[in-house]
């Protein structure tokens, strides 16, 4: 389809849409030639997409985190959970644990600001085991750094596992 037709099919202007190209949005159109461009059902979809982002059904995001929220859509995060998840101060963009923490806002138990708290104390906890690990290195440089900081990262990982493991409780059937 050409420009026009995209135009008519999505609602969405002419200049929207080249503001969308520039800004890398919208995947590139096949040009036929100097001044006219062919577009695909993919880019329909995506002008779709960053319309429902750009306004209420999704959003509203700004340019910068409909960038990213792409980018999770492109893993294979679905759009909904996508944007969600990109409303989770520091929830990394990472296709497993964003499907892990997709299952958990599935049933509407919970809402994304419901994780806030949860990053908020992880976050503290990881500027915390940062100091500790430069308390243990300091003095220390180049391999025999890394390698002690290397076993307390292991230690440190362990330690979370075995911690969470022991004080979580589970409510088993009698």
């Amino acid at each position: 389809m050409r420009m026009k037709e995209l135009v008519e099919r999505t609602g969405v202007p002419r200049t929207t849409i080249h503001h969308y190209q520039r800004e890398g949005l919208l995947p590139p159109a096949r040009k036929t030639a100097a001044n006219t461009a062919v577009y695909g059902p993919e880019h329909e979809e995506r002008v779709r997409l960053v319309t429902a982002l750009r306004g209420e059904e999704l959003g509203p995001f700004a340019i910068d985190a409909i960038r990213s929220i792409l980018a999770m859509i492109d893993r294979g995060i679905e759009p909904d959970v996508a944007a969600s998840l990109h409303s989770i101060p520091g929830t990394p963009a990472d296709a497993a644990i964003s499907r892990l923490i997709a299952e958990v806002l599935a049933d509407d138990a919970l809402r994304p600001t419901d994780l806030e708290p949860v990053v908020e104390l992880v976050r503290e906890l990881v500027r915390y085991e940062h100091a500790l690990l430069g308390f243990a290195t300091t003095g220390l440089e180049g391999r025999e750094a890394v390698a002690r900081r290397n076993r307390l990262y292991r230690a440190l990982h362990a330690l979370h596992t075995h911690l969470y493991a022991r004080m979580i409780v589970h409510d088993e059937p009698a």
